[in-house]
């Protein structure tokens, strides 16, 4: 079935992630029967083996390593994540603080997250521990990666997601400066590995996103990981309605991209000192100046505004979804390469393509032959 598998990210995991020799790799991929134990753990392909009289003893003895590296997980209660049970018609998906409107036979969606303004920011780990899954700071962010999937899985048609915030952009600030002084408390520090690692989840989902910046908006600190993390910004220039965007220390580098770059560094990859000029300007800046520090694709005044969008979202939305996903994942992870762009990014794309090759789902290719006694048959041509 060598036709159909290369090209999902196991190789890369082999040789990247699993340092693994080349040619032990390449003997270990094209071997049907697989490799036993005591090989697998010679060649790294497994950290440790027992036989199953001692199989428990094993597993324990690693358990207890792992606890020891970390001392201060020893004693530590964890934290219910309970169920978010959003609240589904055939136009809406709405959670606690996110919310996605849409229209399948127009291939848009808006989706909105609302910063609530009655809940008290925990001053210490122990409150925001107490909290729970309850804190806003997690809970939105597990219900926009619930979104997400949700987004990916039953709504194929939908192929661009206008994104939007509502709240006290004051608020989000605050946020931030909690979790950044109370980093050093273990469920602090998973909450802000969680929202870095939805913010991924964002960066690696086909569909492409465009952050709406208007009146009422709250992009500030983490809140404004979400707008970079779109393809393109649009923020209102109103000089009735001031829209105001805002830096936060979590923007200079806490939740790194799949290519190991904040999102500023990406954006300003050819013009790297940008990246310290706007993260010097700790706190609310408005439209203009955000236009001009490089934050927004285009900064219309309100007689422009609906007009703009509205052919911006008409345009993209008539595109090729299949050209927009090769495209999309090419361009979102500028700079280095790393074990997750290859996995996550650029081969994501690859995938859509190889899988409809005949050689996978031919008459005779190998995702037809598969699990029968016919063997697959291969167009031996290399391009």
């Amino acid at each position: 079935l060598l036709g159909v598998l290369p090209g999902t990210g196991g190789l890369t995991r082999l040789v990247d992630k699993r340092k693994i020799r080349r040619d032990r790799s390449d003997v270990f991929s094209t071997m049907a029967e697989g490799i036993k134990g005591k090989r697998a753990l010679k060649w790294g392909l497994v950290d440790a083996i027992a036989p199953l009289s001692k199989f428990e003893e094993t597993t324990k003895q690693l358990e207890e390593e792992l606890l020891n590296e970390n001392p201060e997980r020893k004693d530590t209660v964890g934290v219910k994540l309970s169920t978010l049970n959003p609240v589904i018609d055939e136009e809406s998906i709405t959670y606690r603080h996110v919310a996605l409107n849409f229209a399948d036979n127009q291939r848009t969606a808006e989706l909105t997250l609302t910063v609530p303004d009655n809940q008290a920011t925990p001053s210490t780990g122990a409150e925001a521990h107490t909290l729970g899954d309850d804190w806003w700071a997690f809970r939105m962010f597990r219900e926009l990666d619930d979104m997400l999937l949700r987004l990916r899985v039953n709504h194929p048609k939908l192929g661009l997601v206008s994104v939007k915030t509502r709240g006290d952009v004051g608020r989000v600030l605050e946020m931030d400066a909690s979790l950044k002084s109370l980093s050093d408390h273990w469920f602090v520090r998973e909450v802000q590995h969680f929202i870095k690692r939805t913010l991924k989840r964002m960066d690696v989902t086909a569909k492409s996103f465009f952050s709406i910046i208007d009146e009422g908006s709250c992009f500030a600190g983490t809140l404004l990981e979400v707008a970079l993390a779109g393809d393109r910004t649009y923020i209102l220039n109103d000089a009735d309605f001031p829209v105001e965007l805002g830096i936060s220390e979590l923007n200079r580098g806490d939740y790194p991209m799949a290519n190991g770059l904040s999102r500023l560094e990406t954006r300003f990859l050819g013009e790297p000192e940008q990246v310290g000029v706007v993260t010097s300007e700790l706190g609310l800046i408005d439209a203009e100046r955000a236009d001009e520090l490089g934050l927004a694709t285009s900064a219309p005044d309100e007689l422009d505004w609906e007009d703009e969008l509205r052919v911006a979202l008409e345009e993209r939305a008539s595109f090729s979804p299949d050209a927009l996903t090769g495209m999309e994942a090419n361009l979102r992870f500028a700079g280095p390469e790393t074990l997750e762009t290859k996995i996550f990014g650029r081969l994501t794309a690859w995938q859509n393509w190889i899988f409809q090759r005949p050689n996978a789902v031919g008459p005779r290719g190998a995702l037809q032959c598969y699990g029968t006694p016919t063997p697959p048959e291969f167009n031996h041509d290399r391009t």
